[in-house]
Order: C-alpha cells, then sequence, then structure tokens
C-alpha cells in the first residue's frame, strides 16, 4: 500500500467509524497547532498549512478528509493521535523477559518501524492475509512505551450497488516498564466490521500471540477479582461501585446499579447506609445489627461476580470515569476493562486507572502472604 492508498484509507476510516466529536476536537486542534488555517495567511501558506476556506461551510468529516488528502503532516497528527487516545476496552497482562536489545534489533532490520525516527513515514496496515506484521513504536516517556498494530478491517454495508468499506483500525500495546505491565487497548467497532461476537478477543490474542513470538516474552493475565474486590471495599475514597452483577448462592441473579445520585448501590449499598446513619439506634439493637451485617457480609462472601462497575468520581461529574470489570471474559483468564466517558477522553485517564488497580494488587498480595 503506497502513501496514496494509505490516505484513501484513513479517509475512509474518517467517513465510517470516526465520531462528529472526534472530527470536531481533531481540525481545532490542526487549526491550533497550524497544521490548516479558514482565513488568507500567507505565512501559513508558506509554511504548507492547509487552507480550508473553501471548505469551511462543510461536514467536519469532509474538511478532515481533505486537510488529509492535502498534507502529510496533518496525517502524521492523526497517526500521533491514534497513541495518545482514549480507547473502549483493555486487559491487562504482567510481563517477563522482554528485552530492550531485541527490539532496537528489530527497529533496525524494519520488523518494527520507530515514530519518532526520521526515517518515519507512516504506519503499514495488515490484515488476516499478511505474511509480515510491522506495529509502530512511540515513546511516551521511561515509563511508558506503546505499539501501535495497524489493522486493515474490510467490511460490507447494507447497501446496494458499491457497499465495500476498508478502514484502519488500531490496536495498543502499552508497556508500563516501571510495573511490568502490559495493557492491550482496542476500540469499539460498527457490526458491518466485525464478523461475529468473538472478535474483540481475537484482537486480544493476537496481540498476545506476536508479543510473545516476536519480543520472546511471556504474558500472564492478572487475576483482578482479589484487587477489585479489594477496592470496592474501601471507605472514604475517591472510587465508588456502581454496578455489579451477583449471582447469588441459590441460583438467582441480582443486578445492581446505582441511582442518580451516584452514592452508592442500592440493596446491599441502601443497608450499609441505613445503618452508619442510623448508628445509635442500631446500638441498641445490636442483635438486629449483627444479623443486617452478617446478612450483608455472606451476601457480598458467596455470591459471584461476573462483573463489577467502578466509578473514579470527579469534581466535574462529566469528567468521572466508570469502567466496567466483567471477569474470564470469553472464558479467558483474564478480565475485560471497558471505559465509559467522553470520546475525546485522552490515554491519561485510562493510565491512571491502570496503576491505580495495579498498585491496589501489590497491596492486597503482600497482605496475603504468608508474613503480610
Amino acid at each position: 500500500m503506497d502513501k496514496s492508498e494509505y490516505k484513501a484509507c484513513l479517509q475512509d476510516t474518517i467517513k465510517e467509524a470516526s465520531t462528529k466529536t472526534f472530527c470536531s476536537s481533531m481540525l481545532k486542534s490542526l487549526e491550533q497547532s497550524g497544521f490548516i488555517h479558514y482565513v488568507d495567511n500567507l505565512l501559513a501558506e508558506q509554511d504548507e498549512s492547509v487552507d480550508l476556506t473553501a471548505f469551511k461551510t462543510e461536514s467536519d468529516i469532509v474538511q478532515l478528509c481533505e486537510a488529509i488528502d492535502k498534507s502529510d503532516k496533518v496525517v502524521r497528527e492523526i497517526e500521533e493521535n491514534e497513541f495518545l487516545s482514549a480507547y473502549k476496552y483493555s486487559v491487562l497482562f504482567e510481563i517477563d523477559g522482554s528485552k530492550e536489545d531485541l527490539i532496537e534489533s528489530m527497529i533496525k532490520k524494519g520488523e518494527l518501524q520507530d515514530f519518532q525516527s526520521d526515517s518515519f513515514t507512516f504506519d503499514l496496515l495488515f490484515n488476516d492475509a499478511s505474511n509480515t506484521i510491522v506495529p509502530t513504536r512511540y515513546k511516551v516517556d521511561d515509563k511508558v512505551t506503546i505499539y501501535k498494530f495497524n489493522r486493515l478491517l474490510t467490511g460490507f454495508l447494507p447497501i446496494d450497488g458499491d457497499n465495500k468499506r476498508e478502514i484502519k483500525y488500531p490496536i495498543l500495546a502499552v508497556f508500563f516498564n516501571d510495573l511490568n505491565i502490559v495493557e492491550i487497548r482496542i476500540g469499539k467497532i460498527k457490526s458491518f466490521l466485525r464478523r461475529d461476537e468473538y472478535f474483540y478477543v481475537r484482537q486480544f490474542d493476537f496481540v498476545v500471540e506476536w508479543l510473545q513470538t516476536n519480543f520472546a516474552c511471556q504474558l500472564n493475565p492478572i487475576d483482578l477479582t482479589t484487587a477489585i474486590d479489594h477496592i470496592s471495599k474501601l471507605e472514604e475514597t475517591d472510587v465508588i461501585v456502581s454496578g455489579q452483577l451477583m449471582n447469588l448462592r441459590n441460583g438467582a441473579k441480582a443486578q445492581l446499579e446505582v441511582g442518580n445520585n451516584d452514592d452508592y448501590l442500592p440493596l446491599l449499598g441502601e443497608l450499609k447506609e441505613l445503618i452508619k446513619t442510623n448508628a445509635e439506634l442500631f446500638d441498641k439493637s445490636p442483635e438486629i445489627k449483627e444479623m443486617l451485617d452478617t446478612f450483608i457480609l455472606e451476601t457480598e462472601e458467596t455470591s459471584d461476580l461476573p462483573w463489577i462497575s467502578l466509578t473514579w468520581i470527579n469534581e466535574t461529574k462529566s469528567k468521572a470515569t466508570k469502567v466496567k470489570f466483567s471477569f474470564n471474559y470469553m472464558n479467558r483468564e483474564y478480565s475485560l476493562l471497558q471505559y465509559y466517558y467522553s470520546s475525546n477522553t485522552e490515554m491519561g485517564r485510562m493510565n491512571d486507572v491502570t496503576r491505580y488497580i495495579i498498585e491496589s494488587k501489590t497491596q492486597v498480595d503482600q497482605q496475603l502472604q504468608p508474613n503480610g
């Protein structure tokens, strides 16, 4: 695929798989950086800034596609944004054995691309028939390195005529070098580009296999159940339980979601809050308090949790980050993290959540050690 074909694929990706919010945000960023402009500007023209004056009344999608066609710098900005954006789904692994000298050797051989190298041109796409897969590396800082796998997806719209569409689908492997953790991140994709319900798990499995084979390392799934359980029971924290599905020991299922106040779960949460706010009354009836405490404890401890949602609260409610944890996703040993936030969120929130979870797991593991 040459540069013109690659640009055409990016344009189709914008048309078929990008949100209006993304396009608007990207255009704003490009204008602030001087890569596009909407008024006559001699200096901008000398700097090869794309003049979108004639397209100002067109949609953001049309404007962004025009900018892609006219400027390699715009393409590079979009490619970098793919590294730094937040994604919908992720899974976490512990890594053992990754070797930096091996990775550097792969870059010299062209088996990896370095986005921050002067020789970098554009991401190399691959599909299921590709014999060679060349990811792109991006170093955020000493603690975080990202490898982007650039999949070419083909789908067919349910319309007559030309219904074939090909889009770029980036998949990230985020290495937290100081934690020995790898997080694989993928985005939500429209149904006409997915073959079946196993699409997402296949992407995770593919990246795991590629990394283990090419980086001579081992990725071990992380059991998050104890860590998430620990986090969910913390008091006076910026993280609250906002939903959960419980398989009760009598065979029944209970799905609990927070109310509009987002303060605590109904049923068990309301019971806890009732006991807490009426402490003096329950102190006068210790038998009743003990019965309720026992009921809450036994329900929590004997119930299986297929999934649980935690919310990292923020002073601005719209900036809160909600994450749904699905344990043993698709019968794999790992947990699926599903994020809920505004579509223009940057990767920083995902990084913060990952570090919080791993730090909590470390604390729990230390407590469970015989001498802990």
